[in-house]
């Protein structure tokens, strides 16, 4: 396993599914690396391993998507809870990057 962690400052109900997505401004991991998962609310740390990690515009992510990963109900309110994180405001033009990761499964 890589030294890489993401951090999760809140709990997000989608950290309890054996796969779930986050959005950073940056690449945190790379395609096929294991990470380490920290949702710092729970102190709860779990291994996952990145499937796929695409560069998309905030236009291009779709309402669903945005909802899914922000636990929020419509497209305005998923903004408005990624802005949270970030000084600067979010334009249709700022760039995400969508992270996959699978819970490593562990052996019995």
């Amino acid at each position: 396993m890589s030294d890489t962690v993401i951090v999760f400052s809140k709990y997000w109900s989608k950290l309890d599914q054996p796969m779930f997505t986050t959005l950073r401004k940056s690449k945190f991991a790379k395609e096929g690396e294991k990470v380490k998962i920290y949702n710092k609310p729970n102190v709860n740390v779990f291994p996952a391993l990145c499937l796929l990690v695409v560069k998309f515009t905030l236009a291009e992510l779709s309402t669903v998507l945005l909802c899914i990963d922000t636990d929020t109900r419509t497209r305005e309110a998923a903004i408005s809870e990624i802005q949270q994180f970030y000084p600067t405001p979010l334009t249709d033009e700022t760039v995400f990057f969508l992270h996959l990761f699978q819970k490593e499964v562990q052996d019995p």
